[in-house]
């Protein structure tokens, strides 16, 4: 669905139409520059999706007004959260019309297109009420919930329900990191070889757990799933370029309509953080592997799970490229990015659609810029990381909560 409205720049009085596709979320926020003045132009729409219906909430540096008259055409900007927008965007087509023959198979994409949606509004709250249950320990309403995800294993003792709650949330997870499947059981033959080689399985979480207090790890990376569910609209359309054929194009030939940029540097930074933390379980467990100790391996010598959790995460690259897991990890830890992002001077420049932030060290400050497209990108791609590598987190909360055997 479009609705089409009208606007007027406070600052110069510049008329535009805007076109906007009414998307999944509760709240969408679009941004724009005047095509005159440059001004920013920002707002923000209220949807029910229950209804469906939706309203206008805000809007800041212009003023909605009527249909111009004929001599006072506007420009036109296309606002679609759910699709990219081609730079070049030129006639009557919308955004999804233009992208929808990108991909090898637009039928499948559409397809998990809408599962992701689902997951995202309608599953994620369910595994939220899940964990309260299992907070409460009360076993009839996870019982009950556990059943309506379609859990169909023993739900006998607590040990049953954690089980149960893993597996939803990795089915959950499954769809946000498309494509992964040979990493998966990468990842899950590692562990396996772990346990096998391992003379107690007891010491090895033990010695995690000392450093990764397994309740708070949940707790955090719950939240980062949280927080990414949430913000899904504004980044959904990202997802197609997994899908896309090879003569695609380039990103860099597309906008996004929804900018979000405060709230999405806050779920890049805690997200980036959870991402470390997993690698030290990953790290260990290759250690256990190649050495048959409770140890991260270096090229000389080795670490302490304790010490490498200490290293700082912008020096673990260093460490874990030496280990068969370096491709798991390494890529998508950008820590100039995570520092200059969490810094209060990073903002997103509207004219140029890109952010901007500032790295501070002895040598001085150095300035970046980066399309804002592609910090959106590269929340993506670290999230669809993080959903793979929290195989390693679940094994880890698992075995320190007594589940014995295959746990998802």
């Amino acid at each position: 669905m479009i609705n089409r409205n009208y606007l007027e720049c406070l600052t110069c009085g510049t008329k535009a139409m805007t076109r906007t596709a009414i998307g999944h979320s509760d709240h969408q926020e679009f941004a724009f520059p005047c095509s005159k003045c440059g001004v920013e132009i920002r707002f923000a729409m209220k949807l029910d999706q229950s209804a469906p219906s939706f309203s206008y909430d805000w809007i800041k540096g212009a003023k909605w007004v009527h249909e111009p008259t004929l001599p006072d055409l506007p420009n036109i900007h296309y606002l679609d959260g759910e699709n990219l927008i081609p730079k070049n965007m030129k006639g009557n087509f919308s955004p999804f019309i233009v992208t929808s023959f990108l991909p090898k198979d637009p039928a499948e994409y559409l397809r998990q297109r809408d599962v992701r949606f689902f997951a995202s509004q309608q599953v994620w709250p369910k595994l939220k009420e899940l964990r309260v249950h299992a907070e409460r320990r009360n076993a009839t309403l996870f019982d009950k919930l556990a059943r309506d995800l379609h859990y169909d294993g023993n739900l006998n003792d607590w040990q049953d329900r954690l089980r149960a709650e893993l597996w939803a949330i990795e089915t959950y997870g499954n769809w946000f990191r498309p494509f992964t499947s040979a990493d998966e059981a990468f990842i899950r033959q590692r562990i396996s070889l772990a346990e096998s080689i391992a003379a107690s399985d007891h010491h090895l979480v033990t010695e995690l757990t000392s450093s990764h207090n397994h309740h708070a790890l949940f707790t955090e990376c719950q939240r980062v799933r949280d927080a990414f569910a949430q913000l899904y609209p504004a980044l959904s359309s990202l997802y197609q370029t997994f899908y896309w054929r090879e003569d695609s194009g380039s990103l860099d030939d597309y906008q996004l309509a929804e900018k979000r940029f405060a709230e999405l540097k806050t779920l890049y930074v805690d997200c980036l953080e959870t991402f470390c933390r997993i690698s030290v379980i990953a790290a260990t467990i290759e250690g256990e592997i190649q050495i048959g100790a409770v140890a991260v391996p270096k090229a000389k010598g080795t670490l302490t799970v304790a010490q490498f959790q200490a290293v700082k995460n912008g020096n673990k690259p260093d460490v874990l490229k030496k280990l068969p897991l370096a491709d798991l990890f390494v890529p998508f830890i950008n820590s100039k990015l995570r520092n200059g992002v969490g810094h209060n001077s990073a903002g997103y420049d509207v004219t140029s659609d890109e952010i901007f932030y500032s790295n501070h060290n002895n040598k001085g400050t150095t300035h970046y810029r980066l399309p804002y497209i592609r910090f959106c990108e590269t929340i993506v791609l670290i999230y669809r990381q993080f959903e793979l590598v929290w195989l390693y987190a679940a094994w880890l909360i698992a075995r320190a909560e007594g589940v014995k055997g295959r746990i998802m």
